[in-house]
């Protein structure tokens, strides 16, 4: 794979003087590309995937357009064996969990900014001709009065801090549209019982508690109405996401957690 994303920055005329695979679990990994004109960001996708490289791409221009911090597109280079490339700028920091751990002090600061931008996310126009592309969420919740742009896997690894305040977001593949309230319920799904969080130990999840407050407190002053019925469907989603790949043991707090805000949810609260 190596070969190819070095080739896909060659073929824009580039000297590639290195690279390397970024951290993380992703199926479609995000490689660091270096050049003498600075770093690349580059993504593989299979060729029966290039509509997703080419909708990543679009939509990375209509964010930017609306002023939204994502990186912006270099270029979709074809005609690589087997696969499609998203090149991207890379931008400066460090993701926004790189930076709660050198900074544990920093949380509430920290969740408070990411809490703000996930909220303005939620505020953007969405333009026609994007609202024919990108899908709408399917879940067995009412449809929502007002549609907006959802990312589905905000979370600190997806976000990046520089010059410490929270600078962008990363990681656009699960994006739909929908009902706001559904996407904060996934953020504090994963911020509360994602079972990755909870094999970080007892300081991580400390900090990731302070976080999350702040979270709250920057995206709306506190919870937003309604939202139980949300936080059920986002416990729904991550046993179906993580399920699969998760020994049983290490969903207890994800069923527990479902469990409670769907009788919550019947109760009326």
């Amino acid at each position: 794979m190596e070969v190819t994303i070095r080739a896909a920055v060659e073929a824009l005329g580039l000297e590639v003087t290195g690279s390397h695979r970024m951290p993380g679990g992703s199926t479609l990994p995000t490689w660091q590309v270096n050049t003498p004109h600075g770093p690349l960001a580059v993504r593989l996708y299979p060729t029966f995937l290039e509509w997703v490289a080419r909708g990543m791409a679009r939509l990375s221009t209509v964010l930017r357009e609306a002023n939204f911090p994502v990186p912006g597109v270099v270029a979709v280079v074809e005609d690589l064996p087997g696969y499609v490339a998203l090149i991207q700028e890379w931008l400066p920091g460090v993701t926004c969990g790189e930076a709660l751990r050198r900074e544990p002090g920093q949380a509430w600061a920290y969740g408070v900014q990411f809490g703000q931008l996930q909220a303005r996310l939620h505020t953007l126009p969405i333009p026609p001709e994007v609202a024919g592309e990108v899908p709408c969420l399917e879940t067995h919740l009412p449809p929502p009065a007002r549609l907006a742009w959802l990312h589905l896997d905000y979370h600190p690894l997806n976000v990046l801090v520089a010059e410490g305040r929270v600078s962008a977001v990363l990681d656009w593949e699960n994006v739909r549209l929908g009902d706001a309230r559904a996407d904060v319920a996934r953020t504090l799904s994963i911020l509360s019982v994602d079972p990755v969080v909870w094999r970080a130990g007892q300081e991580v999840r400390q900090s990731l508690r302070t976080f999350r407050r702040g979270y709250l407190a920057g995206y709306a002053g506190g919870l937003m109405d309604d939202l139980p019925p949300f936080l059920a469907w986002a416990g729904e989603f991550m046993l179906r996401d993580r399920g699969p790949h998760c020994a049983e043991a290490g969903l207890v707090h994800v069923r527990r957690w479902t469990r409670y805000w769907r009788s919550r949810s019947r109760d009326g609260h």
